[in-house]
């Protein structure tokens, strides 16, 4: 027998729907908290790296809201009840999409050139609803990304819009399936969401998280939760279940076990923080993490519904309720601003906060605030107030009304127009590909003809001409630097010539004349002859990198000739320890093994237990440090090599990036790759300099 509240072919009834269909300020207060995490998140905000959990907060009360209104709109007998629905949630959500999205172009051409290589394919996703798609396509990384991506964050408004699309036939099947079986439809969303976790879990690829992350399939779990929950109290209820002030009469069974709902909830948020604080392993998040956050989320959504609860009056004072309220504007304004801004300014560290980081928040904050605020009064006001943007700004009546009407809506149509036209040209002018991944192009062709660059520096020039010579807009910008770098390598590798002619002399020398030693000349000291003379040759190095180790290709080539260099743009540690075993199994894995995979993410100890595992006693890990400016896992990363590398002495070696290339940040090209020689020279010196200093407080090196 259905429950009180329910119609008898299992849907909720309105019966007992409050009074008052108004906004709640609890939940607009539990929004308010989860834009302050995934913005804090987003500027790289120290402490706060596992912020991302806060998103399946908004999916989890965007289920909820979904699944209540349709049942509400079946239960009142609207006319037209999807096309409603569905218009209603394209204004919600286009015309703020649509005005950042051409703002974010516009603003780039002036201000972040880097970030525009591939935009018109992103500005497709963005007003398509696929981005997620589009950008897991074009192998792009959310946790690792180095290149300038503004609109990378509009994987959330897809993957939203995705599942909002496909609701109202599912809450009919739903439904229909109610009328036998009542209690049925939350437990098949309820399962649902457990498959999606289950999928996000199988698909997570340390290497390369983001398909887990971005995947519709995967990470579709906290909206169906909250669907789910949204169904259950629906139909316990009525649609509408906001009990509290204003309600003529709060509905008891919402209220019912107030105490231990409110307790709870408090729990719940308490989770989702430490969470936010705690969580750094993307493993973690991705086989449990987040769909625990859902769990949490719908507690804590749970404590919000009872407006008179204690919970509920927390978060609803009116800074986090005006928060909750904007979240939809904050959250596409402020990472595109933060990504501009940041690209003005070389050097940053965010890691290490100091004024200048204080400047890029308080601009990132203030200029989010004034964008987000001018959205709303001309484009969102409108658009809702008067159904469509075809009464907000072509009606008649908006043009014979008002002064004030016909200016807001000039202004709005006249910002539209110009930044339409504007970033339609821009998309037509936009780069191929940036210096940085031009010179990273060439040194993959480099890697591909190992053999060729020990001829000298004539493959080195072919090979970056190459890339000189795709159809880029680029390329005449940094002509210059190319044969500049060109010279460069011919008068380095003339003088390494020079230098290893006459260390082959003074060997043959040596060989004739064992005895004999020049009175001027100090006899070294025994830990430096010991350190020279176990330097490994590049037939004994294997080198599993990233964009930064394939950057510096070319002296890695010149000073370690014959070494087997693996790099590749975009890698992550997790990568390391697979393409190890698949050395070993080859029996391709040599004594001396260069890990150089911590620019892209974090690196977990047990990522560095299983490495040390697969490369075992007989061979020697050299980890190098990584450095990338504005990337917050660097600093943790630094610390838990350097820890591993103590930890485990006789077989590990630390290759400090960081602490060389820190003082000379003006050697690398983007905060990132080395530049040219001199910035190439010192990655290699630095490994050369590690092992040195390894082999001189008397470790052995490996047998050969």
């Amino acid at each position: 027998m259905p429950s009180a509240g329910a119609s008898r072919n299992g849907t909720p009834s309105n019966a007992a729907a409050p009074a008052a269909r108004r906004r709640n300020a609890g939940v607009d207060g539990l929004k308010g908290v989860a834009i302050i995490a995934i913005v804090l998140y987003h500027l790289q905000a120290v402490g706060f790296a596992g912020g991302y959990l806060f998103v399946d907060v908004f999916f989890a009360v965007s289920g909820f809201l979904t699944v209540t209104g349709l049942l509400r709109h079946a239960a009142d007998g609207s006319a037209h009840p999807v096309r409603t629905y569905y218009l209603r949630r394209l204004r919600r959500l286009y015309p703020t999409l649509l005005v950042v999205t051409l703002a974010t172009v516009f603003a780039a051409w002036f201000l972040c050139r880097a970030a525009l290589v591939g935009i018109g394919t992103q500005v497709a996703g963005a007003l398509t609803f696929t981005y997620n798609w589009v950008a897991l396509a074009s192998d792009a990384s959310y946790f690792a990304n180095l290149t300038p991506e503004p609109l990378q964050h509009l994987w959330f408004v897809a993957l939203l819009a995705q599942v909002l699309l496909v609701a109202p036939p599912l809450v009919a099947l739903l439904r229909r399936i109610g009328r036998r079986t009542p209690k049925a439809p939350p437990v098949i969303l309820a399962a649902l969401a457990m498959a999606s976790a289950l999928a996000m879990g199988i698909l997570y690829d340390p290497a390369n998280p983001t398909r887990a992350y971005f995947g519709t399939d995967t990470h579709c779990f906290g909206l169906l939760l909250g669907m789910a929950y949204g169904w259950s109290v629906a139909t316990r209820t009525g649609p509408a279940p906001i009990a509290g002030a204003g309600a003529a009469r709060p509905d008891q069974r919402l209220v019912h076990g107030r105490g231990a709902a409110q307790a709870l909830a408090a729990l719940a948020l308490l989770g989702l923080v430490i969470g936010a604080v705690a969580v750094r392993d993307t493993g973690i998040a991705m086989r449990g993490g987040l769909v625990l956050s859902a769990v949490l989320a719908v507690l804590a959504l749970r404590g919000c519904l009872d407006a008179d609860g204690t919970v509920s009056r927390a978060l609803g004072i009116r800074p986090l309720a005006f928060l909750g309220r904007h979240s939809y504007g904050i959250y596409l304004w402020h990472y595109p601003v933060f990504v501009i801004i940041a690209s003005r300014m070389p050097g940053l560290d965010l890691a290490h906060p100091d004024a200048r980081t204080a400047g890029l928040y308080a601009g990132t904050l203030a200029l989010t605030a004034a964008l987000c605020t001018a959205s709303h009064h001309l484009f969102d006001c409108p658009v809702a107030q008067r159904g469509g943007v075809i009464g907000a700004f072509l009606a008649r009546d908006v043009w014979i009304g008002r002064g004030a009407q016909v200016a807001r809506a000039s202004a709005g149509l006249g910002i539209v127009v110009c930044l339409a036209l504007g970033s339609g040209l821009v998309v037509w002018n936009a780069p191929c590909m940036t210096p940085t991944q031009a010179i990273l192009e060439a040194d993959e062709i480099l890697q591909t003809h190992a053999s060729t660059m020990s001829s000298g520096v004539n493959a080195m020039g072919e090979a970056r001409r190459s890339a000189k010579d795709a159809p880029s807009s680029i390329a005449d910008a940094f002509d210059a630097q190319i044969d500049a770098d060109a010279a460069t390598e011919a008068q380095r590798q003339a003088a390494l010539d020079a230098a290893n002619a006459e260390q082959n002399q003074q060997a043959q020398q040596a060989q004739q004349n064992p005895t004999q030693q020049s009175s001027t000349d100090a006899a070294p000291a025994p830990q430096q002859a010991a350190a020279t003379a176990g330097m490994p040759t590049g037939a004994q190095m294997s080198m599993i990198g990233d964009s930064v180790m394939l950057s510096a290709m070319p002296s890695l080539m010149a000073s370690f000739p014959g070494a087997d260099i693996d790099a590749e743009v975009s890698r992550q540690f997790g990568k390391g320890p697979i393409l190890a075993q698949q050395g070993v199994d080859n029996g391709t894995l040599r004594q001396w093994v260069v890990i150089g995979l911590s620019t892209n993410g974090t690196v977990s100890q047990a990522e560095l237990d299983n490495l040390l595992r697969i490369c075992g006693g007989s061979r020697v890990i050299v980890l190098v440090t990584g450095y990338a400016e504005s990337r917050s896992w660097i600093d943790p990363d630094r610390q838990i090599l350097t820890s591993f590398a103590a930890a485990h002495p006789d077989n590990v070696v630390l290759a400090d990036w960081y602490a060389a290339i820190s003082p000379q940040a003006g050697l690398l090209v983007d905060g990132v790759h080395p530049q040219g020689a001199a910035g190439e020279d010192l990655y290699v010196q630095t490994i050369r300099d590690s092992i040195s200093a390894w082999l001189a407080a008397g470790h052995a090196a490996p047998a050969q």
